[in-house]
Parts: C-alpha cells; structure tokens; sequence
C-alpha cells in the first residue's frame, strides 16, 4: 500500500505503480479535475475504487464517475447500520450500528439515489448511505472516514472504521466472496494508515490510499 497527501501525488502514484483499488477520503478540500481523472483513468482500465467525501452534491462529475446521484446532503454524521447483511458481516462483524458522536464538519456526506445501485449500508430512516456501483467495480461511502475514527461501538477491541472498510476492501476484492487475509492499522496522527495483506503473495492485489488531514 502507499498513501498520497495531496491531489498531484495522488495522480502520480496511482499512474506508476499498478494498484488494483484506489482508496480516495478526505473530510476537507482535496477534490480537483487531478482527482477525478485519476479515478476515471483507473475504473476505465477495469480498476476498482472506495471514496469517502462530503460534497459529492456539489461535483455532479464525480457522482457520474463513480456511478452514483446524491438525493441530499447530511448535516451530522449518519448512524449507519446494515443494508445488505453478508457486506455487514463479509469479514469482520460490524456492530449492529455504526455511530459518531464527532460533529466537527458542518457537510457529512450524502443521501444516494437507490437507481443503479446495491445497498451496503443505510441511516436510521433506511436510506442508502453506503452503496456499491458501476458494476460492482466502486463503493461510495456517503460519510466521512474522519467522523468514525477511534470508535468501537460494539467493544470488540476493533475500530468500528478498521471493520467497515476492512469489508469494503473484502468486498471488492472477492466479488462478494472467497478468502482474503488482511491486516489494517487505523492512526488518528495521519487520519488513516493502512497497512493490508490481502488474499496470497502472489495475487498481486495492491492499493493506493488517499486521505485528506484533519
């Protein structure tokens, strides 16, 4: 794995080292016309993608890219609980919800159209903030990483955040099943460090992580 700080590194360890996911976050500005292009270039040569970001309403490019229409913004961090099952339990057992007391960012994400897209999570009403699109190959997380940092809502000694995109990770690179051994590491001091081993030495399965400060 490999992380990027800013938007033209982003861009250039994404184009010369062949990473199969590209893990883009950020709680604040980071977003540009690199990033997308970035992302576009990497789903077009049949990559896949995880995002988490708060203005998805607001770049209308970026929602076509990753296959996803935003409803509406949200204003406090989602308590998010499961939409599909086997994603909330597909490696590690996600709390019955997942909860942030951290209200720091004033926009927390969006409200996904359900057109074109499969449910991984939802909030309290039941609408989509979790969803999996452009065939499978793109997971749009609604919310922000930053909120869920350091949370354990079902005290299992596991970071609720580790555990949720520990699935995302599982997801994508099982196509919805099969075995995959990972190890992750969540730091508060660079927002989120990962460190994975996924699946045997020799699949060749690799990622670049992209996440904003605080």
């Amino acid at each position: 794995y490999d992380t990027a700080y800013s938007a033209s590194e982003f861009a250039s360890k994404a184009s010369s080292m062949a990473y199969d996911i590209l893990v883009w976050s950020t709680p604040t500005s980071g977003y540009d016309t690199t990033v997308l292009s970035t992302l576009t270039s990497h789903l077009s040569a049949g990559g896949s993608v995880i995002t988490a970001y708060w203005n998805y309403d607001g770049t209308p490019d970026l929602q076509s890219a990753l296959g996803v229409s935003a409803v509406t913004e949200i204003t406090d961090p989602p308590t998010v609980s499961a939409g599909d099952t086997w994603f909330w339990n597909a490696y590690e057992i996600l709390p019955e919800s997942l909860s942030s007391d951290d209200g720091s960012w004033g926009d927390n994400g969006d409200i996904w159209s359900t057109a074109g897209v499969d449910v991984l999570g939802v909030n309290v009403d039941g609408q989509p903030i979790i969803v999996q699109s452009n065939g499978g190959s793109t997971i749009v997380n609604g919310l922000l990483f930053d909120n869920y940092v350091g949370t354990d809502n079902d005290a299992d000694g596991t970071s609720d955040l580790t555990e949720l995109v520990v699935n995302e990770l599982f997801t994508l690179c099982t196509g919805g099943g099969g075995d995959m051994d990972m190890d992750m590491d969540m730091d508060r001091d660079v927002d989120v460090d990962m460190d994975a081993d996924i699946g045997p030495p020799d699949d060749g399965l690799d990622m670049d992580v992209d996440i904003g400060p605080p």
